[in-house]
């Protein structure tokens, strides 16, 4: 009884970050092509990783392409989805 009580609570507050982050991938994935920002997956040549909306590309290889809106788009339908079920955990 004690750890049904401790799960719920649990998925309630990973409910809120859940959604939070997946209207952030949405907005990132639709930003990409109505306002032309570059956004994806980026590799630089020091070896760092970055992911997102990014500023400066220049010297960075994108490594998602054309698919970088359907990985933020379906990443954050994900993140809905358990967000949004978290609440309904029994």
């Amino acid at each position: 009884m004690k750890v049904e009580a401790t799960m719920r609570t649990a998925m309630r507050v990973l409910q809120f970050p859940c959604l939070c982050l997946s209207f952030l991938l949405m907005l990132i994935g639709i930003a990409h092509d109505a306002f032309g920002i570059p956004a994806g997956m980026f590799l630089y040549p020091d070896g760092r990783l970055a992911i997102g909306a990014i500023a400066d590309t220049a010297q960075a290889t994108e490594l998602l392409g054309a698919y970088s809106n359907a990985f933020f788009l379906g990443v954050a339908a994900l993140l809905y989805l358990a967000g949004e079920n978290a609440h309904t955990h029994r």
